[in-house]
């Protein structure tokens, strides 16, 4: 690949940013690191722009499939930054990096938010495959259906798929993907309280009462109630 240098070059900023400050420092070692990783991934940005779709997604997947959750982030936030137009046919692409590499939690929100909700959102013809996730034998995936879903919600789309998503997490087992169902219906809240009051009762006998006063008690005020818009 012609930008295979690139790729190294990056690894090595990345591997000299991460050995600067100990692990023990904590929250603020992880802030720092963040913030070395945004200065990369905005420094290497400046190259291609302009670049022609194809290789920008060859590129982006030379750094995801790295496995290293600092070379995810970067080509994530290329994959949000950059304008390119986003096709129908992206969908192929996007799928399969999504079950073939990512790996870790934080990766997997940003990917479903930034890469993957904004795709929806302009192509919703989508949203069964993004349904089928919940079905997928990998947590990850199960975990950015209800992510993408939590991007479209914030913007006031797509109810019935929001809450069908939610209806096939509701008993999964894994605790990152039960994480992501009570996050999705807290944003549901703040958009349609009535309905998400009402799904919670029904499904009360499933979800234990501190989660119900958890997702019942997002901050919904001078918002519209569109709980009747579905």
């Amino acid at each position: 690949m012609a930008y295979d240098y690139l790729v190294h070059q990056i690894k090595e900023e990345i591997l000299r940013e991460t050995k600067k400050e100990p692990i023990s420092e904590g929250l603020y070692h992880q802030q720092h690191k963040q913030s070395a990783i945004y200065q990369i991934a905005v420094k290497y940005e400046q190259k291609f722009i302009g670049l022609d779709k194809r290789t920008l997604f060859s590129l982006c997947e030379s750094l995801l499939s790295e496995g290293s959750v600092e070379m995810q982030q970067i080509a994530v936030h290329w994959l949000q930054s950059l304008k390119f137009d986003r096709e129908p046919v992206d969908f192929v692409d996007f799928q399969m990096w999504a079950e073939n590499h990512i790996r870790s939690k934080t990766v997997c929100d940003d990917y479903a938010l930034f890469v993957i909700g904004d795709f929806i959102v302009q192509n919703p013809m989508f949203l069964p495959d993004i349904i089928k996730w919940t079905f997928s034998p990998r947590w990850q995936m199960r975990r950015m259906a209800a992510v993408t879903m939590i991007y479209c919600i914030r913007r006031k789309r797509y109810f019935r798929a929001t809450f069908e998503t939610a209806n096939f997490l509701r008993t999964d087992e894994r605790c990152e993907v039960q994480e992501a169902f009570r996050w999705l219906l807290r944003e549901a809240y703040k958009v349609c309280p009535k309905s998400v009051s009402n799904y919670v009762e029904i499904h009360a006998s499933e979800i234990p009462e501190f989660l119900q006063l958890e997702i019942l008690t997002a901050d919904s005020s001078h918002r519209e109630d569109l709980s009747d818009a579905f």
